[in-house]
């Protein structure tokens, strides 16, 4: 009698390896668990790419869960945890939170930690904040706070005592004027360059939000590219001090100001400078137009990125920025109401008053459209940019026009549709033609793109000689 039963399918182990890296690459947690239910072989094999990843801890019933896994088998699967934790779970009970204590003591090999909370995870056991502070393994930490005055302490301990080489560092933490509502204030919270200077040898970048630092006596040398949100006093100085190798600066201030209180901000600053100096030269500097000026930076800035998107923005401080800074390459947001003819300053004067034509010879912009601006405007708006630029000897020069805004309204597609149609016909015209007043204007071009969101098809540019229009 014929056998019907089925023998079942082997495949090579190269084979099983393979499928292993396929749903590791597609992030199929599922699927590489199934697998490592299958054999022995495949079990080790699955645990190593399922931990190749950062695990994520949500609750108290994660960290026990996980804790319990990894203490099973922990020769093996500690060496594994490289990409790191994210810890997000809140305040712990007290049977999480010990088994979080006993995880960290034998966290050996991870590089990357984000807690989340963190001042009411370190709050939930007495033991927690040594145990972060005592790993010795990790490169990147991010650490996130809520409102609450008390439990600050935690955090500031943990981050005094750190052991780890940190190479890269973010802090979110809430302003201090928001934390003295809920508690007792303690302000080492917002200054970072006192808290990390056990790493001050390892750091290479910082990000943070509501900063508020002190001037210190400690450098961190190694340390490029620095993000940082202002708290309430947008001071810069103490970060020149602290900081002397920055290359990468991008800047935001957390407060709102007054236009009024702008120039006090940027007296401030330029006081601090000639009284402590400034960096040698950036290779980058970014921010909103009001955050970079109150800077008052007195150093040459390689790639500016300006962001003037508000259509009541002033352009005059434009023309001081970069005066200071002489980029060789700009990227500039602009709204069109800047670019109205009735407009206080338009681009063309700042760019003269500033000398421009002596430093920039990279040009991008990308202006934005209002709903209610009228396409009739476009031919107009092209002429004063090719004005704008005539005067400076660029060698590229990119123009984004985001009209994404002007895109007809939910349900009015089909009523909208051809005379969307036609916009788009008379845009493309328009935009051929600007192409050939710019490079009459500016016959130093090696490379001009113009392009438009509204009109996804349209990318016109050339390089050098050749044109190309798609």
């Amino acid at each position: 009698m014929k056998n019907d039963t089925q023998t079942p399918l082997k495949l090579p182990y190269d084979v099983l390896l393979a499928v292993l890296e396929i749903l590791d690459h597609d992030a199929d947690l599922s699927g590489l668990s199934c697998m490592t239910q299958t054999c022995h072989f495949l079990r080790q094999a699955g645990i190593r790419h399922m931990l190749a990843r950062p695990v994520t801890l949500r609750t108290p019933g994660d960290v026990l869960s996980f804790g319990h896994f990894m203490l099973e088998d922990e020769s093996r699967r500690f060496t594994c945890l490289r990409q790191g934790l994210v810890i997000e779970t809140n305040h712990l009970p007290p049977d999480a939170a010990g088994s979080l204590v006993e995880l960290l003591s034998k966290v050996s090999h991870m590089e990357t930690l984000a807690l989340l909370d963190a001042n009411q995870v370190l709050a939930s056991d007495p033991r927690l904040p040594d145990a972060f502070a005592s790993l010795t393994c990790l490169k990147h930490l991010r650490i996130s706070a809520a409102q609450d005055g008390d439990n600050a302490d935690y955090i500031v301990y943990m981050l005094r005592r750190m052991k780890s080489p940190l190479a890269s560092v973010t802090l979110d933490i809430p302003s201090a004027l928001q934390r003295w509502s809920y508690g007792r204030l303690n302000c080492e919270l917002n200054d970072p360059i006192g808290l990390l200077r056990n790493c001050a040898g390892t750091l290479t970048e910082l990000s943070g939000t509501n900063l508020e630092v002190r001037r210190h006596s400690v450098t961190y040398p190694q340390l490029r590219r620095l993000r940082i949100e202002f708290g309430l006093i947008p001071d810069i100085s103490p970060y020149i001090t602290s900081f002397p190798n920055v290359t990468s600066l991008h800047v935001s201030c957390g407060a709102i100001f007054d236009s009024r209180t702008l120039p006090s901000f940027w007296m401030m600053n330029d006081d601090s400078q000639q009284r402590y100096g400034c960096w040698s030269g950036l290779e980058e500097l970014g921010g909103n137009l009001e955050d970079i000026y109150i800077l008052a930076l007195r150093c040459p800035v390689t790639t500016l990125r300006v962001s003037a998107r508000h259509p009541d923005c002033d352009l005059h401080l434009l023309t001081d920025i970069l005066t200071r800074t002489r980029p060789a390459n700009l990227r500039l947001e602009l709204s069109s109401a800047t670019l109205r003819p009735d407009a206080t300053i338009d681009i063309a004067s700042v760019f003269q008053e500033s000398d421009a034509a002596n430093y920039i010879r990279e040009l991008e912009l990308r202006i934005s459209f209002s709903r209610n601006a009228l396409m009739g405007d476009l031919h107009a708006l092209l002429d004063r940019m090719v004005k704008a630029v005539e005067a400076l000897p660029l060698a590229s020069f990119r123009v984004h026009f985001d009209t994404e805004s002007l895109a007809p309204a939910a349900g009015k597609l089909d009523t909208q549709h051809a005379v969307k149609a036609s916009t788009e016909l008379s845009m493309k015209r328009d935009f051929v033609q600007y192409i050939d007043h710019v490079r009459q204007a500016c016959p130093s071009l090696k490379e001009l793109v113009v392009d438009c969101a509204m009109t996804s098809d349209l990318v016109i540019s050339f390089a050098s000689d050749s044109r190309t229009d798609q």
